[in-house]
């Protein structure tokens, strides 16, 4: 069924030209700002203050949050005033609340009460019911550009949330551009929205307490929501361990690749541990499942040597049983995973084998297009700041597809409400000795937050100051 949003009137964008353009404004950390300041204790004090409130059990008090929240949009004021932080008592603030997807309320809060104390606007289309944990401040429809970031962290075992994808530093780094915006060009904010997305990191998960109903991630549920109808541009960045500290990813066009979720399920017949014969083992098939993925993965490798713009993986991340004894075999075994696609080539083969093996799979994410110009801007913006620029595509997915252009083999358009026509996302390095991406070892640095607000902020100065 076709779904349509309202019609609003969308502002005229300004022209992306490179004459006569205001000189950009330096958007850099303060001198105290650097990494040794990460070991001082900062953050616990507002950090417990705002767990406490939200959090007062392992459950989220939806009431006090609902309450909050609709005070804040209604007020224009934050339920509790914050004072300037810096980026690492940014950082430590925003760990110690990290949350799962579409239960980031002490995260949300936190969020809004340090932007409405720096004077930012909240946008009544904000989340204020149940697993609607989205944030918006500044305009929408007279937006010249929207920054969005995310919210989530990652699930390390139950009950355990930790933010080793970096979504603490992209919050950290737009809270700090937002808080410099608000004093250096208080008239920037009143053109420029921040959309803070929950569940980057997907739908949610049983064992947190929470799934998304038709599964969507935090990028589709803002899509199928209409939000991102309404703006013409929409910047965001990532952390990618794999660059080098003086470089960033920015690519024209196809910048990420798709993602699906994939699920194999096999069936035994229970029978007893010591007479296996007796029955039959679903972690046979499970094994067959596992061979048959390494294949499917040199298949992409082979695709990818002849043609160099097919990319393919299938990674399986979980295998397990139905609950059985040690001397039982299970009646049912699982192997769940996530896929990355690019190409029409690697869609076809990835969709042929898994039907073969009588897998089943569906879409998290298409491919991020960027828009060609957004994407020459920032590397202008790059190169001025002195770091190097790597075009090539960055093989992780990003929910940021969900906001711009996409269209069949990946999804149809048509079931949703109209996205950005321009979107730019681009990826920055974390650090050094900042660890792996999902990884224990992860380490929060300041490095990304720096140059992720020196090139946004210069990105956002452009496009606010560029005449119409």
């Amino acid at each position: 069924m076709q779904r349509t949003s309202p019609k609003l009137d969308r502002p005229t964008p300004p022209t992306l030209c490179h004459a006569a353009r205001p000189a950009p404004t330096r958007f850099l950390l303060a001198p105290g700002d650097t990494l040794s300041r990460l070991e001082a204790p900062t953050g616990t004090e507002h950090a417990s203050f705002y767990s406490a409130r939200y959090r007062r059990t392992a459950q989220v008090d939806w009431d006090s949050w609902i309450t909050d929240q609709r005070t804040r949009v209604t007020s224009g004021q934050p339920v509790r005033t914050l004072p300037k932080l810096s980026p690492e008592e940014l950082i430590r603030t925003l760990e110690q609340l990290a949350e799962p997807s579409y239960q980031e309320v002490a995260t949300t809060a936190f969020v809004s009460d340090y932007l409405q104390s720096r004077g930012w606007i909240m946008h009544p289309q904000s989340g204020q019911q149940r697993h609607q944990t989205h944030v918006i401040f500044g305009p929408v429809t007279d937006a010249a550009a929207a920054i969005r970031c995310d919210l989530d962290a990652v699930t390390h075992a139950r009950d355990r949330h930790v933010h080793t994808c970096g979504h603490a530093v992209n919050m950290a780094a737009v809270l700090t551009l937002a808080s410099q915006l608000a004093v250096r060009q208080p008239d920037t904010i009143n053109r420029t929205c921040l959309i803070f997305q929950p569940a980057e990191e997907g739908p949610g998960n049983k064992a947190d307490g929470f799934t998304h109903p038709r599964g969507f991630g935090g990028g589709q549920y803002l899509r199928d929501l209409g939000i991102y109808s309404e703006l013409p541009r929409l910047i965001s960045a990532h952390i990618d361990t794999s660059l080098p500290q003086d470089t960033v990813r920015i690519t024209s066009g196809t910048a990420t690749a798709a993602a699906y979720r994939f699920s194999f399920d096999a069936r035994g017949q229970p029978a007893h541990a010591a007479l296996p014969w007796q029955g039959t083992n679903p972690l046979d098939a499970i094994t067959s499942f596992l061979v048959s993925c390494d294949e499917l993965n040199r298949r992409f490798a082979d695709l990818a040597a002849t043609d160099p713009s097919e990319y393919g993986l299938v990674t399986v991340s979980q295998v397990n049983t139905a609950p059985c004894e040690l001397n039982s075999l299970a009646p049912v075994a699982y192997a769940r995973g996530i896929s990355r696609v690019v190409g029409t080539k690697t869609l076809e083969t990835f969709k042929s084998v898994l039907k073969r093996l009588g897998a089943t799979w569906e879409l998290e994410a298409p491919p991020v297009i960027n828009d060609s110009a957004l994407a020459e801007l920032a590397a202008t913006e790059a190169r001025r700041a002195g770091y190097r620029v790597d075009s090539a595509a960055a093989r992780f997915r990003d929910e940021t597809a969900w906001a711009g252009e996409f269209d069949l083999p990946w999804a149809d358009p048509t079931n949703y409400p109209s996205g950005c026509p321009a979107i730019l996302h681009f990826f920055v390095p974390g650090g050094e000795r900042c660890g792996l991406l999902h990884s224990e070892d992860f380490r929060s640095r300041t490095h990304p937050i720096h140059v992720m607000v020196e090139l946004i902020g210069g990105i956002v100065t452009r496009l606010t100051q560029a005449p119409s």
